[in-house]
């Protein structure tokens, strides 16, 4: 018998026991799939789609000054899409 893949969605939160719970996961050989990692990733400071983000959003979504002078204010960029 053939069964198809369970599929859990872990939200919730600061603080609520997402990272936790996704350790517990990985630990017992469960593949985790982590998209928060994945949008950072999609727009580290290497990233080709920062010049679209600067394109929509213009300067104010990237830090102007001290040691992340370039990068992507996150926060920033929150406010203006949510």
């Amino acid at each position: 018998m053939q069964t198809k893949p369970f599929i859990i969605a872990l939200t919730g939160g600061i603080a609520s026991g997402k990272t936790q719970a996704s350790h517990f996961f990985a630990d017992h050989a469960i593949q985790i799939i982590d998209a928060d990692q994945i949008a950072r990733d999609l727009f580290d400071e290497n990233s080709i789609y920062l010049k679209d983000l600067k394109q929509l959003f213009g300067n104010s979504i990237f830090y102007s000054s001290g040691k992340q002078l370039g990068q992507l204010n996150r926060q920033a960029l929150a406010s203006m899409v949510f």
